[in-house]
């Protein structure tokens, strides 16, 4: 239930989001001289639960097109050295 108010929630934007996230990142690799960066593609399927989310900005075709939702293309900061994970540097 907390997924769908936030979801619907109109001060929620992806603008929002990717920079409320990256913000962390931003801190994280400062002094760092060695970071490895992995990129990926991930899909969110909301065909399921179509009657529970009123507000469909940014849902579209996704899959076969016959099925809603998004996709992000997270880009994970790595620590080289140590493997600690720093952050997500973007997000489209």
């Amino acid at each position: 239930m907390g997924n769908y108010r936030f979801l619907n929630n109109e001060k929620v934007t992806s603008e929002n989001l990717t920079e409320y996230v990256t913000s962390f990142c931003k801190e994280a690799v400062k002094g760092k001289h060695h970071i490895l960066l992995v990129e990926d593609t991930v899909q969110f399927n909301y065909t399921n639960h179509i009657g529970r989310i009123t507000q469909m900005n940014g849902l579209g075709p996704i899959g076969t097109r016959k099925e809603v939702g998004f996709y992000i293309h997270p880009s994970l900061v790595i620590d080289a050295l140590d493997g600690s994970i720093l952050g997500l540097s973007d997000i489209y």
